[in-house]
């Protein structure tokens, strides 16, 4: 519709199909005289005027594709809602942003303010607080009770291998006890 004002280009009334089959080339009577001669090259001036002089006359028209020229029926009822931008409804969140923002400028770094260091501590706090109760309530034996019975088996298995070592040490001749002793003292003697 935007460029009625421009000629067609001529068609093409060749068909290679047909060329192809039958060996023969197609050349129409006098083609000169069938259609009319193709206009001359525009300008880019003349281009842009004759495009700007078919959009004009097809907005006086009505016919126009923007949005702002619809008819009363043609918009919808219902207009989409737009989309909320946690930033802007959250002054809160508004002010952490432009400190954000000043620090990073100026080079600092956020994690180390002691603000946030407080801030970080209370908050790990609470959630101890809230795992010991947990805990508490669900089993009855807290995490530290847990932590200590693991310890103290721990000892007991450590308490039994040193105590296997001994007797096996006492059941081993008295010459094979010496001989690893000398081997010992050779061998770190050597390394010195």
């Amino acid at each position: 519709d935007l460029y009625t004002c421009f000629p067609e280009p001529d068609p093409d009334y060749l068909n290679d199909d047909d060329d192809d089959e039958e060996g023969k080339t197609f050349h129409p009577p006098d083609a000169a005289a069938d259609f009319p001669p193709p206009p001359p090259p525009c300008s880019a001036e003349e281009l842009s005027a004759a495009v700007a002089e078919a959009y004009s006359a097809q907005l006086n028209n009505g016919s126009s594709p923007t949005a702002d020229a619809l008819s009363p029926a043609d918009v919808p009822l219902i207009k989409p809602k737009p989309l909320v931008n946690p930033c802007l409804d959250s002054r809160e969140r508004q002010a952490l942003h432009r400190e954000l923002l000043m620090n990073y400028k100026i080079g600092k770094d956020v994690l180390k303010k002691p603000e946030l260091d407080k801030v970080m501590r209370d908050r790990r706090e609470v959630q101890r607080k809230k795992e010991w109760d947990e805990q508490k309530s669900n089993k009855g034996r807290t995490s530290l009770e847990i932590k200590l019975e693991e310890r103290a088996n721990r000892m007991k298995e450590e308490e039994e291998k040193k105590m296997k070592v001994i007797v096996e040490e006492s059941q081993t001749p008295e010459l094979v006890r010496i001989q690893r002793k000398i081997l010992k003292s050779s061998g770190t003697g050597e390394q010195s």
